[in-house]
């Protein structure tokens, strides 16, 4: 008899079935909401009754932060590529639509206008805009500010006569942009000016040059430095390869 009572209080808890423990778990049937984060799970359907009409569902509340969901990376995935180098121009590409990536080294308006120069590491061409012909391009370049990186398209037409500038190189033509991308914006106050840096009077300290390296070696100075060691290496790695058959090992 005592054997008997004994089991009572287990036979007891296990006539009571767990909703939740004891279904199979691919019976359950998850949703997450995105505004109140709580979890809502089903238990399967049942054979309704006559004294029964509605199933049963269980709340169970769940404390984590929501995910946001994910940006749309169409345009970030787009590669914009150029077709031509800024320094490379010449008059002979007057009329020819060409598109450019590279650094606004210089951002100016006058008269109703809007002019930049773009730099990448060939050299620098002007920019202008149309504003009556192209506004979208005249607006966003308006925004512009120094060091922006961007992506122009547009056609290449000559300065007029009181505009060409003998000390560039493209200083007899510019180009008439129709259309102009941001790829990259500056945020802070830039530590020095990078088309300047290398006629200023009062030059960058060395600390600061080598705390923001990624400006510094965009300066004229260190690009024809570092294309300028490039050549030097690999004139002398053909002469020795080339000629006495010399093999390199690291």
């Amino acid at each position: 008899m005592s054997l008997l009572f004994r089991s009572l209080p287990t036979v007891a808890l296990r006539s009571k079935p767990c909703p939740l423990t004891c279904l199979p778990f691919y019976f359950f049937n998850f949703h997450i909401n995105s505004r109140p984060t709580s979890l809502i799970i089903n238990p399967p359907r049942r054979p309704l009754s006559s004294s029964s009409s509605s199933s049963t569902s269980v709340v169970v509340t769940d404390n984590r932060i929501p995910l946001s969901p994910p940006p749309n990376t169409t345009d970030a995935l787009q590669w914009v590529s150029r077709n031509q180098y800024c320094g490379e121009l010449t008059e002979n590409d007057v009329g020819k639509r060409v598109r450019l990536c590279g650094w606004v080294a210089l951002h100016r308006i006058h008269g109703g206008l809007t002019f930049i120069n773009l730099r990448d590491q060939t050299g620098i061409v002007q920019i202008t805009t149309l504003p009556d012909d192209f506004p979208d391009a005249h607006s966003t370049m308006n925004g512009l500010r120094l060091e922006y990186v961007v992506a122009i398209e547009g056609v290449v037409r000559p300065r007029p006569a009181e505009s060409v500038n003998k000390k560039m190189k493209t200083g007899t033509i510019e180009v008439a942009a129709e259309d102009v991308q941001v790829l990259n914006a500056v945020r802070l106050k830039l530590p020095f000016l990078v088309t300047t840096a290398d006629d200023a009077k009062d030059s960058a300290k060395e600390e600061i040059r080598l705390r923001y390296r990624c400006l510094d070696l965009r300066r004229p100075q260190m690009s024809s430095n570092i294309i300028l060691r490039h050549r030097v290496v690999k004139l002398l790695r053909r002469y020795l390869e080339d000629v006495h058959d010399f093999v390199e090992v690291d």
